[in-house]
């Protein structure tokens, strides 16, 4: 039960934590191992970690102002998600020019193709045999 309890609470915090992913999970980390040092009879109910530490939204306040540079994670979110549009536009480019030259071909062939074997005889056909 206390387990759960505390999984919670540092899964929460970490929902809140906007900064570098190697940074979120060194300060989570370093929380569990806080919490993980304190007695047992210190950290029997949800309010005794919010007295401790602070409610998840107000830690994860503290981290934010202490040290996440805000600007600098907007800006590398917006250069990612440009980024990752610039991809899927180029990819839907070529997508769109494979169809085309796909149905291009299949007009040209007319949908199908037809062959035609012909098979031709060294020698002359005389008047027993038949044509096949």
């Amino acid at each position: 039960m206390k387990n759960n309890m505390i999984e919670r609470y540092i899964k929460e915090t970490g929902a809140l934590i906007q900064c570098p992913a190697a940074e979120k999970k060194a300060f989570l980390s370093r929380l569990r191992e806080e919490i993980g040092e304190l007695p047992q009879e210190e950290i029997g109910s949800v309010e005794a970690l919010y007295e401790r530490f602070g409610a998840p939204q107000e830690l994860a306040q503290s981290l934010m102002s202490d040290g996440a540079d805000l600007e600098f994670i907007k800006k590398r979110t917006r250069l990612r998600t440009g980024i990752l549009a610039a991809v899927a536009a180029v990819l839907l480019i070529i997508a769109a020019a494979v169809v085309i030259e796909l149905i291009d071909n299949h007009r040209q062939s007319s949908g199908y193709g037809k062959e035609y074997v012909v098979e031709y005889y060294s020698e002359p056909l005389t008047g027993g045999e038949t044509e096949r």
